[in-house]
């Protein structure tokens, strides 16, 4: 019980961790020619519902109740999947732009660290991270 109420802990501040990034870029207005458009508004879209999820799931074990029903327990796993693949790749779009010349205007500060990280991985990596993510946030 405890191990999945610190992973959901864990996931929840990585997530709000991404959400104040796109909130900090979106924020700068016409200074970033990269802090708008559909990448951060489905990026936020995507971390506004994963947050919640992890919220919902460290009061309510869901992941645990649904997986034992076998067509709901699937479906929830892949569109869990679904969506942290797609906030993840939308996240890594986003840090591949700013590296662009047109967006080097864009502040980044405080969060350095995440453009780093995304910035030095590969799509597949973002990917497997997902899975993997996927895989420790449903099973434990």
């Amino acid at each position: 019980m405890w191990v999945r109420i610190i992973l959901n802990v864990a996931f929840l501040i990585c997530q709000i961790y991404i959400y104040k990034f796109l909130a900090a870029l979106e924020d700068q207005g016409d200074a970033c020619p990269c802090s708008s458009g559909w990448k951060l508004a489905q990026a936020k879209l995507f971390t506004n519902i994963m947050v919640l999820l992890n919220l919902v799931n460290i009061f309510i074990p869901l992941n645990r109740g649904l997986h034992n029903i076998p067509i709901i327990g699937g479906s929830i796993s892949m569109i869990y999947l679904v969506m942290l693949s797609g906030e993840l790749c939308l996240v890594y779009s986003i840090c591949k732009e700013l590296a662009k010349p047109i967006c080097r205007d864009c502040e980044v500060d405080g969060f350095e660290r995440i453009v780093g990280l995304f910035q030095g991985q590969s799509i597949l990596a973002c990917l497997g991270y997902a899975v993997l993510a996927s895989i420790v946030q449903l099973y434990f």
